[in-house]
Formats: C-alpha cells, sequence, structure tokens
C-alpha cells in the first residue's frame, strides 16, 4: 500500500519533534535514521570509513519521491520552528588530515550542501550556539580495526594484515600500523574505565580500537591504542588511590541502591492506583523485578523510571504472561513467541481485568 504523502508528511513531522526532544541539533542523516530509512550500524560504519557504506547513500532505503518530500518536510518544519541552519562538514580523523565523509552517490554541491545541514533551536545564546558549532565540527576520534577475515595487504607497504591484526582506513583503504605512524602506540583493553580514563589524560596520542561485531551488525570498542609510558602512569595514579576509589564506590552503590528502592517504592504504588486488585506483595515483586538496574526490562527504560503509566501497564502484563499463564512452558516446547503469546492472550486479558 502506497502512503499517502500527507500521512508521510505527518510521519516526519513527527520523527522531527522526536528529535527536537532529546538533541540539540539534527539534519536529513539524523532524520533518516529516526525514520529507518538508514540503520544507525550503517551510520556508524559510514562514519569510520567503512567502504561498503561510502557513500551513505548506498544504504538510503528511500525512493527519490519520497526523498523529496522528506527534504521539504524537514526545512518547511524547522523554519516554522525559528530554527536557524548550520553547516556540518561530517568528517572522519584521516592519518595526515581531516577527511570529508562522501553522502551522494553522484556529487551535486547543492544537494550535498542540504544533507550537510543541521538544524539548531531558536534562542540559543551566542556562546552555546559556538559551542554547538565547534562540536559540530569536531570529527570522531582516530580508530582503527581488528582484522576479521583471513588476510589482506596494506595499500601502501603491501604487507599482509592477518587475522587479528590492526589497521587503519586511510580513503577507504587498509593501512597498516607501521605505514600509518601507529605502531609506537600499545593497547589498553577495554575493561577498566578508570584505567582507561586514566590513560587517555596522559597519552598525546590515543586511537579507538574497534572490531565489527557480526551478530550484533555494530562495531565494538576493544580498548584503546595509547602510548606505554601513559600505561605505566595510569597504572601508578591507580596504585595511589585505590583506597579512596573504593570508598566512592561504596557511597556509590549505596546511593543508587537508595534511588532504585525508591523507584520500586514508587512503582509499587501506581500498579496498585491502576491494580487495586493486585495483592500488594505481588505488586512490590513486579515492581521490584522490573526495575532492576542493567536488565533493559521496561522499567529501567525512560519512560518506566519517569513512571509512564502505559510502561508499568506493560511491566505488569509482562508479569500476567510469565507467572500466571503457561507462556514459558509454551516457549519449551520450541512454539514460536509471537504463536504463544496468542494462546495464553485471552488468560492475560482475564487476569488483568480482575487485578483491576
Amino acid at each position: 500500500m502506497t502512503t499517502s504523502p500527507t500521512k508521510f508528511r505527518n510521519r516526519v513531522i513527527e520523527a522531527c519533534e522526536a528529535l527536537l526532544k532529546r538533541s540539540s541539533s539534527f539534519g536529513l542523516v539524523e532524520l533518516s535514521e529516526q525514520l529507518g530509512f538508514i540503520h544507525y550500524t550503517h551510520i556508524t560504519s559510514w562514519k569510520r570509513g567503512d567502504p561498503s557504506v561510502t557513500p551513505l547513500f548506498k544504504r538510503l532505503q528511500l525512493g527519490f519521491d519520497k526523498l523529496i518530500v522528506l527534504m521539504q518536510t524537514l526545512e518547511d518544519w524547522a523554519k516554522a520552528k525559528g530554527m536557524s541552519p548550520v553547516s556540518v562538514p561530517y568528517v572522519r580523523q584521516g592519518r595526515n588530515d581531516i577527511e570529508p565523509l562522501p553522502i551522494l552517490l553522484t556529487p551535486d554541491p547543492d544537494i550535498d550542501a542540504i544533507w550537510r545541514r543541521h538544524w539548531v533551536p531558536a534562542g540559543l545564546s551566542a556562546k552555546k550556539a559556538e559551542r554547538l558549532e565547534e562540536k559540530l565540527q569536531k570529527p570522531d576520534d582516530l580508530a582503527v580495526f581488528v582484522q576479521a577475515h583471513d588476510r589482506q595487504n596494506c595499500a601502501e607497504c603491501q604487507a599482509e594484515v592477518l587475522k587479528g591484526d590492526h589497521f587503519f582506513l586511510e580513503q577507504q583503504q587498509p593501512v597498516c600500523l607501521s605505514c600509518a605512524d601507529l605502531d609506537h602506540l600499545e593497547v589498553l583493553p577495554a575493561g577498566d574505565a578508570t584505567l582507561t580514563r586514566r590513560a587517555r589524560k596522559f597519552s598525546p596520542l590515543t586511537v579507538m580500537v574497534l572490531q565489527f561485531n557480526r551478530r550484533r551488525k555494530k562495531y565494538d570498542r576493544m580498548g584503546l591504542l595509547v602510548t606505554p609510558e601513559a600505561i605505566d602512569q595510569a597504572e601508578e595514579s591507580m596504585d595511589e588511590d585505590a583506597s579512596e576509589r573504593a570508598v566512592a564506590r561504596k557511597k556509590a552503590a549505596l546511593a543508587r541502591a537508595k534511588l532504585d528502592e525508591k523507584l520500586v517504592a514508587e512503582m509499587t504504588a501506581l500498579i496498585l492506583r491502576d491494580f487495586p486488585n493486585c495483592p500488594p506483595e505481588e505488586a512490590h515483586q513486579i515492581a521490584a523485578h522490573t526495575a532492576v538496574r542493567g536488565s533493559g526490562r521496561v522499567g529501567r527504560s525512560e519512560a518506566g523510571r519517569n513512571l509512564d503509566t502505559h510502561a508499568i501497564e506493560l511491566a505488569v502484563i509482562a508479569w500476567i504472561r510469565h507467572q500466571h499463564t503457561n507462556y514459558d512452558e509454551l516457549l519449551m516446547k520450541g512454539i514460536a513467541r509471537q504463536t504463544a503469546r496468542q494462546r495464553i492472550r485471552e488468560s492475560v486479558q482475564a487476569q488483568t481485568k480482575t487485578w483491576r
């Protein structure tokens, strides 16, 4: 079914409003991601210089007619809001210089300029506007990649870059660390945020180490390339204030526990307000379960932490599904999730009605 122009424009406007709530500025690239026309993993790869997604239009899933509507709707909406355009170069830090990131399949300066335009809110102070523009002009940190294939050759010296080795991307071509003048650095593996932060501070040059995760289709940070001296300095400073950091960690853990306890109490009260026939002990169990820090459950989402009524209702329904039906048993038998949910839907609705 073809979407009408009006419906499509309304969808674009809704996406613009959502972006404006969480971002200080955005342009067509970010709007296309918000609407699902470019996947965020492709944008991340593009910013890293990955040739498989460069230029970015290779991954744009949108027809020409809708693309014109998208561009015009964003501009009309931004102007109606009184927003101001700022040119964003979209660049990456190359070995010797900053490299522009190609967007279009066929060069067109006028269209390219539109795609490199961000809209910033009206009423920003001069200082805030200056800081924002400076941030938008800044390229991402330098990055090297872990070779995932059996081998490839350095574009300059033709040396083999074997599986597990590191390489730099220069003009979308692999360059070994020797040719990239980065072989004097050492890898500091990820895992200790404090050590990483201090090594970054002490090292005159830092480079991210990235590895593509095929299962998750995204780049994982594997660590940093820093100078050996920076690692030594960071480790020495860690030894010097180890006891102080232990005390700080304990205090932070207690503070988080108090916040979590407060969140669970507020969620419990909200559940009992909307589901007055739910047993109080079970309401507390639902709240405690959905609010577990780092669980990814609805209670830890932004809506859940803000005590959004719909989010709390989803948490209650999920609890009923697992605790008051044979849903888990059906999954264990190999029944597809959607089919299992269909089978237990009436039971979930009945229990929800009872608790209400």
